[in-house]
């Protein structure tokens, strides 16, 4: 029991909330088919890291997030191709919201001699989450929402 410990001591953690909820940025069926891959990629990245410092360990999770938000941005405007006008323009928006924090986070994260002021972080966490709420969210059609109720 005691190796065990000691080994997990000395072993790097990995990130699973915060991975966990970054693989919520993609769409649902990508996030099915890859977030497993995504999530053991970023793992092994972080382990291979070693014992570097939580300086680099905050930096690469970082870029991790940079990264994720990008390219699950990238994700979320090709599944807009099969959606309705109206949802296509929401998740948009969503995207657009998302790209654009990630951006301000990585471009932060990249030039240590800029520091984000609190009201640039204030509005960059409120892109974020606006960003997330609008691709995450679904929209009930008044016929849905009419047959439900009548059910």
């Amino acid at each position: 029991m005691r190796a065990l410990r000691a080994r997990r001591a000395r072993e790097p953690r990995a990130c699973p909330a915060l991975l966990t909820a970054l693989l919520l940025a993609y769409p649902p069926a990508f996030r099915a088919a890859f977030g497993r891959e995504i999530a053991l990629c970023a793992r092994d990245g972080r382990r291979a890291l070693g014992n570097a410092g939580r300086a680099a360990a905050a930096h690469y999770w970082v870029v991790v997030a940079a990264d994720v938000l990008w390219s699950a941005s990238a994700e979320r405007m090709d599944a807009l191709r099969s959606t309705p006008a109206r949802l296509q323009r929401r998740r948009a928006l969503g995207s657009l919201l998302v790209a654009g924090a990630s951006f301000n986070v990585g471009y932060d994260a990249a030039r240590a001699e800029l520091s984000m002021g609190g009201l640039a972080l204030l509005v960059t966490a409120l892109s974020a989450l606006v960003g997330t709420v609008l691709l995450t969210t679904r929209i009930r059609s008044a016929g849905a929402a009419a047959v439900e109720s009548a059910a």
